[in-house]
């Protein structure tokens, strides 16, 4: 099952996943998926020049996902973006270093357990400035659900979530003069900023 399902991933990415097989030896799985690069990045690397700034550097996000493999990826695409990540699997904990660390935004899984409690602790703690939240959905998502419409929730995205996406969102929602807002994901459509910033 497990293999199936990265062969699933890996022809979504565009790649595949390889099977050499020796009977005595054992087998050896190969995933391999495409790398492309800018040409302009590809000069850039082969001269030595020093990098651009990553779109979301130093930027540090708070993200708020029970699913181990989904979050580790996410914390990864993020540290990739230029952004500190900090990974939480509850909202307990989620909580504690919001009220610790100096969070610019936060990414909540809408499944998450105890979600509509951290949202209400969000709106009810004087101690710190509000922090923006993004709410991550699935798919099928065309709104905010009714439940989720409250002051602490600032942009939703739709999963999968792509690393365009990802930085895209965090940047408008960290400067909203940019205008409006889209719930991005695969097939999903675009959304005026009423409603998807409360």
């Amino acid at each position: 099952l497990g293999l199936a399902l990265v062969a699933r991933i890996a022809r979504a990415a565009g790649g595949e996943v390889r099977l050499e097989s020796r009977r005595g030896r054992g087998s050896t799985f190969r995933l391999a998926l495409p790398l492309s690069v800018e040409p302009e990045e590809a000069r850039r690397i082969t001269r030595g020049d020093r990098p651009v700034l990553a779109p979301l550097d130093g930027v540090t996000v708070l993200v708020l996902d029970d699913s181990p493999i989904g979050s580790k990826v996410l914390g990864r695409t993020l540290t990739d973006l230029g952004a500190t990540a900090i990974v939480e699997t509850s909202t307990y904990a989620g909580f504690e270093n919001l009220l610790r660390t100096d969070i610019d935004v936060v990414l909540l899984d809408s499944l998450l357990a105890g979600r509509d409690a951290f949202l209400g602790a969000l709106e009810s703690n004087d101690q710190s400035e509000p922090k923006p939240v993004i709410l991550m959905a699935p798919a099928h998502v065309s709104s905010l659900p009714t439940e989720s419409r409250d002051e602490a929730v600032t942009a939703m995205m739709a999963k999968p979530l792509t690393r365009e996406s990802v930085a895209k969102v965090i940047r408008r929602v960290l400067d909203e003069t940019q205008g409006p807002l889209e719930l991005v994901g695969p097939g999903a459509g675009e959304l005026s900023k009423e409603e998807v910033v409360q």
